[in-house]
């Protein structure tokens, strides 16, 4: 880890331990896309060990999380990669594919809301 001091890699105090700052999310990484099985299987078996460690160490020596590891950066990696992040989106796309009932999708919130006034109202 870089110890560049205050960098996006440099070490943080959290009460007697140190913690890095370089904070990455794991959810495509692990193969959870929220969106779909298929999507969830090709992000798995793209995300391989070799090709996790490959983006980790580009977004730590360019000292950025990793969503901001950008496509041309990303396809020295790998060619695939660019699209395996973009099909991702950002966090809006990640609450809209929540469309489950109870689920965060502004759909979802929509119908919860209509049914807890359609509960008061009775």
């Amino acid at each position: 880890m870089s110890q560049a001091c205050g960098g996006p890699t440099s070490l943080i105090q959290l009460g007697d331990f140190q913690a890095s700052r370089f904070c990455v999310g794991h959810n495509p990484l692990c193969g959870n896309s929220h969106r779909s099985a298929e999507l969830n299987a090709e992000m798995a078996e793209y995300f391989t060990a070799d090709n996790v460690l490959k983006l980790y160490r580009r977004a730590e020596e360019l000292g950025v999380p990793l969503d901001r590891v950008g496509p041309d950066e990303a396809a020295r990696i790998d060619p695939a990669l660019p699209a395996q992040l973009a099909a991702l989106g950002g966090p809006e796309a990640a609450v809209e594919r929540r469309k489950l009932p109870g689920g965060t999708a502004r759909d979802a919130v929509t119908a919860q809301i209509a049914a807890a006034r359609a509960l008061f109202a009775a």
